[in-house]
């Protein structure tokens, strides 16, 4: 057996990975549902999300065994980090460095094939890998999938590292003024508004292995789609750099930053950034905004309100259309975001936007919710010297209209 030699980096790889907080931390769904997809489209009974301590390899999650950690001097996975690609052993057994390899010769390893996490600094964690008891080959699309899936990863990550952050942040706040009341509800709605969005990438990261596996996606299909894929992930960091940018600024006592804004410049962003998730559900978004219509207003706050209207018709329609069109007028600029889903009925419509009384439904596919994004959505639109309110017809679909006012400072 020849163990890994350590990294060139380690003391600052051990460093970055102390950084995370990650290690002997509970499982997670979020980590757990990536090693799942990890098996189901690589169809390998074992898969981990490992990260490479001092003197050990610890499985963050796993499927196919019951092992928290292992000696590091055994780890395929501390062969990985010292690499910057996939690394696939075919046949252990036939490999100088693992053929008497307690994993090899007791728990069985034949196949290996692990892709590092990579951090934007460059430092290597650990890795994502899926193992088999029997020799054999990834294909070319389930190597591909397991690069994106460790981008993922390190998203996830680097969303957890943001979140410490930003607590710490917030916990030195409460001790140095009497502002706890406010600051607990800005940290309330930022939480609310991450958990909202940041189930979508993985959502659709979901939708689509499921289509790939059960065999309605073809090869010929798949690289645009995991292109796709890894737009989301980029978009997935984008939204949670504007969430958290935000809550610094409500932290700051910055409640708004008017600046011009193209909303049809802005709605054929989204068109782009939702695409798989549109396409998971079979539906379109159309863009019928006015071309040259120009207004102020606080560009984070529009993005959030736009991605929590598009994110909910979606979540409503299955084979439709969802459409987005304004009007303009001498004090205000209406926006509406329409689409051909289910519908409301009146009394659910009543409670949309009343904190106290605030429910979601499940979506046409299942998709759970908890109803606080469009409390977050009314208040910033009120923000915007605006109001907002929804039209619906059950069975035939719904419409939620706000306006912007044009006299902003």
């Amino acid at each position: 057996m020849i163990a890994a030699p350590i990294p060139a980096n380690e003391k600052e790889r051990l460093q970055k990975l102390k950084e995370y907080n990650i290690l002997d931390t509970p499982q997670e769904e979020s980590f757990d549902e990536i090693v799942k997809l990890a098996s189901i489209i690589c169809k390998a009974p074992i898969s981990t999300i490992t990260l490479i301590d001092e003197k050990r390899q610890w499985f963050k999650s796993k499927v196919g065994f019951d092992m928290t950690e292992s000696p590091r001097e055994i780890a395929f996975c501390a062969h990985v980090i010292n690499g910057d690609d996939l690394m696939v052993v075919n046949d252990a057994t036939q490999d100088d460095r693992f053929h008497d390899n307690p994993l090899v010769m007791k728990a069985n390893y034949k196949f290996y094939a692990g892709m590092p996490l990579i951090t934007p600094d460059g430092n290597k964690l650990g890795t994502i890998c899926v193992v088999d008891s029997v020799p054999r080959t990834l294909s070319e699309e389930q190597k591909f999938a397991l690069q994106i899936l460790a981008k993922n990863v390190i998203a996830l990550l680097e969303l957890k590292l943001k979140n410490n952050n930003l607590s710490d942040t917030l916990t030195t706040l409460y001790t140095q003024s009497n502002e706890i009341e406010r600051i607990n509800n800005i940290n309330t709605k930022l939480l609310s508004i991450l958990a909202h969005d940041l189930k979508n990438p993985l959502g659709v990261i979901e939708q689509v292995t499921s289509l790939y596996v059960s065999n309605q996606i073809s090869k010929e299909d798949m690289d645009e789609i995991f292109t796709e894929l890894q737009k989301n992930a980029t978009n997935a960091l984008s939204m949670l750099n504007e969430v958290l940018q935000w809550g610094t600024s409500q932290v700051e006592g910055k409640t708004t930053d008017f600046k011009p804004l193209n909303i049809f410049e802005m709605t054929e962003k989204k068109k782009e950034a939702y695409f798989l998730l549109l396409k998971s559900k079979n539906n379109r978004l159309e863009n019928n905004c006015e071309r040259d219509l120009s207004f102020k207003a606080d560009i984070n706050m529009m993005r959030f309100i736009l991605r929590n209207l598009i994110t909910n018709a979606n979540k409503f329609t299955k084979n439709g259309t969802i459409s987005i069109a304004t009007k303009d007028s001498d004090d205000f600029v209406e926006i509406i975001v329409s689409d051909t889903g289910v519908g409301m009925k009146p009394s659910q419509i009543s409670r949309l936007f009343k904190w106290e009384t605030r429910a979601s439904s499940d979506g046409t596919s299942g998709e759970k919710g908890t109803g606080l994004g469009l409390l977050i959505c009314n208040e910033f639109v009120i923000k915007h010297g605006g109001k907002i309110w929804v039209e619906s017809t059950l069975g035939k679909g719904s419409s939620f209209h706000f306006t912007i006012s044009k006299h902003l400072k």
